[in-house]
């Protein structure tokens, strides 16, 4: 940081609160997509549609929940280090005092 005084610990908490919404609702939506997906067509293995169709669906509905997951971890690993600048920040403004 170049300059703590012009760090802007406002926009800094609004973000790692935004973070924080990103991540919930990506965990949401994984959950949600999981559950429609378990409602209309059963376990991966149920014999209610079955063949290449099914498997190739299964195939890409885990890359797709296994990305929205990778996003919600993300967003975790960037509010953490937003954390990190706010605490560090407050640190330099103590010293500074």
């Amino acid at each position: 940081m170049s300059d703590d005084a012009d760090f802007d610990f406002t926009a800094a908490d609004r973000l790692s609160q935004q973070l924080s919404q990103l991540a919930a609702k990506l965990d949401w939506l994984v959950w949600l997509r999981g559950s429609q997906r378990s409602g209309k067509l059963g376990s991966p293995g149920s014999d209610n549609w079955t063949g290449s169709k099914r498997h190739q669906f299964e195939g890409e509905f885990r890359r797709e929940q296994n990305a929205l997951t990778s996003l919600a971890d993300r967003a975790r690993t960037a509010r953490g280090n937003v954390a990190d600048q706010i605490s560090a920040a407050h640190a330099a403004q103590r010293k500074s005092d």
